[in-house]
């Protein structure tokens, strides 16, 4: 049965000069929907799981469908319980990722993969699509709020993502990433070099591990940055012991 509910957008502050957005109508699960990525397109959504919007204007907004072509300037909002994944930087068609294709073969494809409560704005396009070679391409984001995914092909010639936050810029070739907008990077295959928002500063973070840019600590994934130690559960407290009675007489 369809029943009706409202996404939970959050409201984008006076920063990022933008009106909060009209709620929409959806299923009470959040739906999917995938397409192919549009042959010569920079970038395409292919896939949308519950509701995301987009402007080219910083003014007019519009809902993001799958097969959607985007270019350079568009801003994406996801709402809550809700993810993006877009396919940049192609010149031919590419189908999009389903429930059948192995986990191995998600490296091979120049993916964007919005959270939840994310917005993120694609800076500039420099691929294929827009006339730069194989191994000169260059993909642009600003994470504004949530996180964001980058995952680029294992090649040489695949595009170079720079990802740039309020604290930092990370910037990897051939790697798998993610930005979150509060400042902590997290490297899960190749590496990534962050740097200060000026481009000084820099480090290289590998595989398995998160920088955190507020902090300058750089630990593995899973770790906590405050301890450096893996997060345990507190233990549960001790079950008292029984105290002996008075020895029993007997009459």
């Amino acid at each position: 049965m369809n029943i009706t509910q409202t996404f939970h957008w959050t409201k984008l502050t006076a920063t990022l000069a933008l009106p909060l957005l009209l709620v929409a109508g959806c299923q009470s699960t959040p739906k999917s929907e995938t397409a192919v990525a549009a042959s010569g397109a920079p970038a395409t959504a292919t896939k949308v799981t519950g509701g995301a919007r987009f402007t080219s204007d910083n003014a007019t907004w519009r809902p993001l469908r799958a097969g959607t072509a985007l270019t350079a300037g568009t801003l994406l909002q996801t709402a809550v319980r809700s993810t993006v994944e877009i396919v940049a930087g192609e010149s031919r068609a590419i189908a999009p990722a389903t429930a059948d294709i192995a986990e191995v073969d998600i490296p091979l494809r120049n993916r964007i993969l919005l959270a939840e409560d994310s917005v993120v704005q694609i800076e500039d396009l420099l691929v294929e699509a827009t006339g730069y070679a194989k191994g000169e391409g260059e993909i642009r984001l600003n994470v504004r709020m949530g996180r964001v995914m980058c995952a680029s092909t294992a090649t040489v010639d695949s595009p170079v993502y720079e990802v740039r936050f309020a604290t930092g810029i990370a910037r990897g070739r051939a790697a798998t990433f993610v930005v979150q907008a509060d400042g902590v990077v997290q490297v899960l295959h190749g590496a990534v070099a962050v740097s200060h928002p000026d481009g000084t500063n820099g480090r290289a973070v590998s595989a398995g591990n998160q920088l955190d840019t507020r902090t300058g600590q750089l630990t593995k994934i899973g770790v906590s940055p405050v301890t450096s130690a893996p997060v345990a559960r507190p233990a549960a407290p001790a079950t008292p012991r029984a105290e002996p009675g008075p020895p029993s007489r007997k009459y």
